[in-house]
């Protein structure tokens, strides 16, 4: 799904690009280097801030298994792709906002990918939660371990309720099994609003080409609306822990992340209007 996220963003920008009077090569050749940078990132930030999960240098490099932060990813793929556009003299603002959109787009589909394999998981949904309807339950077993004991095995969601005692491993397996199916607890699918709230967003700035009076706002209206949304469903997801004043660690870098934005977007705003009552 991140490659299909990948691609999609890179047909939309491509077809921007267009619009804008840019090359479009150019965009195919920032998707190689975005893809990289990009993936690593957000490898290195989840490694970074999920340390204690890892045994081995090796298990860092699985990338396969899950285990990717958004804003590791931004925020590298955001210097190379800096740094190109330096060294080929484009425009930063006029870039920014072609790509911009784009973003939005690969998230959508990669949020279907965390929905796939399972994780980046919602809170627990009791029979009052107004979400019940939707809640899903994603797949796990108790296996009969070499030491005549039972493990769980599964899901990144059923394993971390088994870990954390909200699913108690059964005393014994039926006779004659060797495993036996079993689900974690109903959960909010949080990926699968954070695919609709990004796809949404997508269409929001597309639209808003229209109304930009300079360049560079589409990407800062995305960097308005985009860290809102996160916060809200960081509040609704169960698999990051509060690091500061309350806040997962994606909920502190989504304040920053939209101060720093919002300032700018504001900034640039008030400086046009300012020009104009000059002229």
């Amino acid at each position: 799904m991140l490659l299909v996220g990948f691609y999609a963003a890179w047909i939309l920008a491509h077809w921007r690009a267009k619009q804008e009077g840019i090359n479009p090569q150019y965009i195919a050749d920032l998707l190689i280097w975005c893809v990289l940078s990009g993936v690593t990132g957000a490898r290195i930030a989840y490694v970074v801030i999920f340390r204690d999960q890892f045994s081995s240098a090796w298990e860092y490099l699985k990338v396969w298994e899950g285990g990717l932060v958004f804003y590791g990813g931004l925020a590298a793929g955001s210097v190379v792709v800096l740094g190109l556009l330096r060294h080929w003299k484009l425009p930063l603002g006029k870039m920014a906002d072609i790509i911009a959109p784009s973003i939005a787009l690969g998230l959508a589909f990669g949020r279907i990918g965390c929905f796939l394999y399972g994780c980046c998981w919602g809170q627990v949904c009791t029979d009052d939660c107004l979400l019940r309807p939707i809640a899903v339950s994603f797949p796990g077993k108790f296996v009969e371990a070499p030491n005549n004991g039972i493990v769980a095995e599964g899901s990144p969601a059923f394993m971390a309720q088994v870990q954390h005692g909200r699913i108690p491993l059964p005393a014994q397996l039926p006779a004659g099994k060797t495993d036996l199916d079993a689900k974690s607890l109903p959960v909010i699918p949080t990926q699968l609003i954070a695919s609709g709230m990004a796809l949404v967003l997508c269409i929001v700035l597309n639209l808003a080409y229209r109304f930009r009076r300079r360049h560079g706002e589409v990407f800062l209206l995305f960097g308005v609306l985009y860290p809102i949304n996160r916060f809200i469903l960081e509040a609704l997801r169960d698999d990051n822990a509060p690091v500061l004043l309350g806040m997962t660690v994606s909920q502190v870098l989504s304040v920053v992340f939209f101060v720093f934005s919002a300032v700018m977007l504001l900034r640039g705003r008030i400086g046009l209007m300012a020009r104009r009552r000059a002229g």
